[in-house]
């Protein structure tokens, strides 16, 4: 069942439509499959918020199979492990990658706490996504902004 706040214009599509159409917070492609790899490989949307859960644009960010299964705590072998983006790095990240859709009051309509204060991804996650993208383009975001 639809919610009725939910607009699924720009779900389904959001990868297609998206200026960075990689993990926002590892910088991989849909080709950068790890090594130890064997499960489908695919850049998902990931659930910021979702009680209830809905398909809607506002409330999902753009992550590989790996950042999201580590998000969403499931368990990975140790090899694949990547630090843990809370809740406090998934608003950060919508905020950077995809600000014209972030609404935080409405995302606050669908998480069942209280929304926290934005925090940008540890300096590892920033290393790695840099590695792989060549730079943090995000509106002017450096690594000194990032490491404090």
């Amino acid at each position: 069942m639809k919610h009725a706040l939910a607009e699924p214009r720009g779900y389904a599509s959001m990868l297609q439509d998206t200026d960075y159409p990689w993990c926002w917070y590892c910088g991989r492609t849909q080709e950068d499959r790890p090594e130890p790899w064997h499960a489908p490989w695919l850049i998902e949307r990931c659930h910021i918020v979702s009680m209830p859960r809905i398909e809607d644009r506002r409330v999902v960010v753009l992550m590989c199979s790996r950042c999201h299964r580590v998000q969403s705590g499931d368990l990975l072998k140790q090899s694949l492990m990547v630090e843990r983006p809370g809740l406090e790095q998934m608003l950060w990240l919508k905020h950077r990658f995809d600000w014209g859709q972030f609404d935080r009051e409405f995302l606050g309509r669908f998480s069942v706490r209280k929304l926290p204060v934005m925090l940008p991804p540890c300096v590892g996650a920033v290393q790695r996504y840099m590695r792989r993208r060549g730079d943090y383009p995000i509106r002017g975001v450096s690594i000194r902004e990032i490491s404090g």
